[in-house]
């Protein structure tokens, strides 16, 4: 009589029993899926670190190797944020009046020119990037020597004024910065041979007198992270006419002929 009976009973229970087994390894699974997940996660971060440190070190590098190239002493800075405005196109930076920063420093990346400084506070400053409408920039073609003025257009390519219009220009020649002296004998605001773009276009308009040269800027000032300003450069020396070597004579003198 008790076995049938405990035939019953394992009958009817044998199905609970692996409903609530496969509850408890559907839990299980649940949590293991769960587990791989954060796991993902956390490697996903750890890669997205790797390469945000790997980019880093890349500008890093670069800056280091142009302040060495450009023969400039700088202090390096870094971006804290854009200019909130529809009208400036400028970056913040940590470094002020505290670091020795004072209006009008130049301010490079580890591509080429970035701008200067137009605002000093006491530990940050202000930037005006070479894309602002109101930056002009003195500069050259690296194959001419040819001399004009870079003009900021937002998000456009910079406009290279003042090109005259019989100079050969071919796209893709490289632009940097001429440092020329002023007519007052006041330099210009940025030393020479700073790197900023390469021509992208050359459209001459005769009628306005412009070589129509558009350069595109080296450096992605939507990626800003960190910069160099340049608190010295070395001296531009400006080449004199030779002078005759002859030596006028006085009247009435003469010249001694050296004994052997």
């Amino acid at each position: 009589i008790i076995t049938p009976l405990q035939e019953g009973i394992t009958t009817v229970f044998r199905p609970l029993g692996s409903f609530l087994s496969n509850v408890w390894r559907a839990g299980s699974l649940a949590q293991e899926n769960r587990a791989v997940r954060e796991q993902i996660t956390l490697l996903q971060r750890q890669g997205q670190e790797v390469l945000s440190l790997r980019r880093e070190n890349e500008e890093f590098q670069r800056l280091l190797g142009i302040g060495e190239s450009l023969q400039f002493e700088t202090m390096g800075a870094v971006v804290t944020g854009e200019v909130p405005s529809n009208f400036e196109w400028g970056v913040f930076i940590d470094k002020g009046a505290d670091d020795g920063v004072t209006i009008d420093m130049p301010v490079i990346s580890g591509e080429g020119l970035v701008g200067r400084v137009v605002e000093v506070y006491q530990t940050s400053s202000k930037v005006m990037l070479i894309i602002d409408p109101d930056s002009a920039v003195a500069a050259r073609l690296s194959a001419s020597g040819e001399r004009g003025v870079l003009l900021g257009q937002r998000q456009e390519p910079l406009r290279f004024d003042f090109v005259d219009l019989d100079t050969e220009v071919q796209p893709g020649e490289t632009v940097e910065t001429s440092g020329y002296q002023l007519q007052s004998g006041l330099e210009g605001l940025f030393p020479p041979g700073i790197p900023i773009g390469v021509v992208d276009q050359v459209d001459p308009d005769e009628a306005n007198f412009s070589a129509g040269v558009v350069v595109r800027p080296n450096v992605d000032f939507s990626r800003l992270d960190f910069v160099l300003l340049v608190t010295q450069a070395p001296a531009v020396v400006e080449e004199e006419p030779a002078l005759s070597q002859e030596t006028p004579e006085e009247p009435g003198a003469t010249v001694e002929e050296s004994t052997p």
